[in-house]
C-alpha cells in the first residue's frame, strides 16, 4: 500500500514473526512498524491495512481472542512509522469474516460465508452487496486494492508535464 510518499507491506522478522515494513521513498529510510499490543496478523485472511478518515488503519484479531473477534486500529499521524495505534472499534463475533477493506468513507468490506457484505464502522450495521457472477462465488474470488487519485497516468505513453524533446 502507498499512502503519504511511504509503501507499507506485510513482512516476517528474523524469528518469522509477522509486521509491517514501511519505505520511505523520499529518504530512501527502510523501518519496522511498531504494532499494537498483542495483535495477530498472522493470518493473510485475517488482517488488513488501509486508510480511513487520512490515517493508517489496521484491522486485525487479538492473540488468543477465543471470539474471535477484529479490532480496528488507527494511527494519530498521517504515517504509521513512529505513530501511535489507538483502537477504535471492535467488530464482534467475527469468526468467519475476512476484511478486505475500506470503502465510502466509515464502511468495511468484508466477506462473510459466501457472500461480500459492506460494515458500518459506526452504526455497526451490516448489509449485503448483491453482486451478480454467473460462472462461481464471487467471495470465492474477491480482494479489495486501495487507490488514491492521482494526476499521474497510468499509461506509459503518456507523458504528464514533460515537453516533447525527444521523449
Amino acid at each position: 500500500m502507498y499512502f503519504n510518499g511511504i509503501y507499507y507491506w506485510w513482512g516476517k522478522s528474523k524469528g518469522l514473526t509477522e509486521t509491517i515494513l514501511a519505505l520511505d521513498v523520499g529518504g530512501g529510510i527502510l523501518s519496522k512498524v511498531k504494532l499494537p499490543k498483542d495483535v495477530d496478523i498472522s493470518s493473510s485472511s485475517g488482517r488488513y491495512l488501509g486508510v480511513l478518515g487520512g490515517c493508517i488503519t489496521l484491522v486485525c484479531r487479538k492473540f488468543g481472542d477465543q471470539n474471535a473477534n477484529f479490532d480496528i486500529w488507527v494511527t494519530e499521524g498521517a504515517g504509521a512509522v513512529n505513530s501511535c495505534w489507538n483502537k477504535l472499534r471492535t467488530i464482534k463475533h467475527s469468526s468467519l469474516c475476512v476484511p478486505l477493506g475500506f470503502w465510502k468513507g466509515n464502511e468495511l468490506l468484508v466477506k462473510i460465508f459466501d457472500k461480500v457484505r459492506s460494515y458500518n464502522i459506526d452504526t455497526e450495521e451490516t448489509y449485503d452487496l448483491n453482486f451478480e457472477n454467473e460462472e462461481r462465488d464471487f467471495a470465492d474470488i474477491c480482494e479489495a486494492v486501495f487507490c488514491e487519485k492521482s494526476l499521474v497516468s497510468v499509461n506509459p505513453q503518456t507523458r504528464v508535464g514533460c515537453s516533447r524533446m525527444g521523449y
